[in-house]
């Protein structure tokens, strides 16, 4: 059985969005902690809402981390740690502009 935890948005600023995303799931191969998650970090340009950074495992492609335009896989520990990760890159991205 599937259950929604969390379904919720951060407004960072007018610009700057953060979409958490979390399920119980069965426990299985795909899924061995139990959850299925997404979190994302958006931007405004030019009107439309653009995916900038993303760590999930929504696609059974295990944990994995979507930034600079490369997807790696990604060593989850928690929902929480990964959304502190994630802040994290934002940070970081925000420094090399």
């Amino acid at each position: 059985m599937v259950e929604l935890i969390i379904k919720r948005t951060i407004i960072e600023s007018e610009t700057e969005r953060i979409d958490l995303n979390l399920w119980k799931v069965p426990i299985d191969k795909n899924y061995p902690e139990g959850v299925k998650y997404s979190i994302n970090y958006r931007e405004l340009v030019n009107n439309k809402w653009m995916d900038k950074i993303r760590i999930d495992n929504k696609k059974r492609e295990g944990h994995h981390l979507h930034f600079l335009k490369q997807k790696k896989p990604y060593a989850f520990s928690s929902f929480e740690n990964a959304l502190q990760d994630l802040k994290q890159l934002i940070e970081k991205s925000k420094g090399e502009k």
